[in-house]
């Protein structure tokens, strides 16, 4: 999910990339793309983060395990975050706002892809050089549970996973 609040007071446009499974590429391995995508282009943000992209492998053997594809959880996620603002990611089961969610806070490795904090790249840092940065970079997770959504008011109801900045 891509989010973009532009300066004019129009609402935030947003695009979205569905997960998927495919085969195993070279391309895989080389995922990262220098070109910055719109929505992660605000030279005021305090969080940026571009086409961020978490496959999973699909290995198959059990003494020569060979990766014969990969599950694309998230692919090519973009956005930014200015400070005093929260992201709300918002999608069905499965389309991947956990996984975004983990790659941008660090607990996942992201496949490819670019994430800036306070103007810093971060995508490519160590667990010891991220420790600092924990506790500004944070994800909280609201659950809505089946039994809350009534099919005359599931239009109002709102399920979510923010990525909160102080």
């Amino acid at each position: 999910m891509s989010h973009h609040a532009p300066e004019d007071g129009q609402p935030p446009t947003m695009t979205e990339g569905a997960a998927e499974t495919t085969e195993a590429t070279a391309e895989t391995a080389e995922s990262t793309q220098p070109d910055i995508h719109p929505a992660a282009d605000d030279p005021h943000a305090l969080l940026s983060v571009n086409r961020v992209q978490k496959h999973f492998p699909i290995k198959q053997g059990i003494l020569f395990q060979k990766q014969v594809g990969a599950v694309k959880a998230v692919d090519g996620v973009s956005f930014s975050v200015r400070a005093g603002e929260t992201l709300g990611l918002v999608g069905e089961s499965g389309c991947g706002k956990s996984t975004t969610g983990r790659v941008v806070t660090r607990l996942l490795e992201p496949t490819g892809g670019s994430i800036t904090f306070e103007g810093r790249e971060i995508s490519q840092l160590n667990r010891d050089q991220m420790r600092p940065l924990r506790r500004d970079i944070q994800m909280a997770q609201q659950f809505a549970g089946i039994a809350d959504v009534r099919p005359r008011d599931a239009k109002q109801q709102m399920f979510r996973a923010d990525i909160m900045m102080p």
